[in-house]
């Protein structure tokens, strides 16, 4: 299939169209909610990072990612550090709850 490109010195050229691309429905989603630790586990990547605080995803930002996902059916809230510390969980899981997903 060709398609045709307007130019703004009104020349024009013809290229090729792309393709349609078809993608699976995603049903699983994992998101990383937190990424600090109060614990050093020797078997932890996160305990050999340079010490540093990282922000919390916060629970707008949560909402920004989930709602455009229709197709998903299940979510992870995890972290490369310990989820329970970020302040936004409980009410990110009930709110995935509320959009039809099971939450791990």
């Amino acid at each position: 299939m060709v398609g045709r490109v307007e130019r703004t010195n009104e020349t024009s050229a013809t290229v090729p169209a792309a393709p349609a691309k078809r993608f699976a429905a995603v049903d699983y989603v994992e998101l990383t909610v937190h990424f600090n630790c109060n614990l050093k586990c020797t078997h932890c990547e996160r305990t050999y990072w340079p010490v540093q605080k990282f922000k919390d995803m916060t629970f707008e930002e949560f909402k920004k990612i989930i709602d455009p996902l229709k197709s998903v059916k299940s979510i992870s809230l995890t972290g490369i550090g310990e989820p329970l510390l970020n302040r936004d969980l409980l009410k990110m899981a009930m709110y995935a709850k509320s959009k039809g997903m099971r939450v791990e």
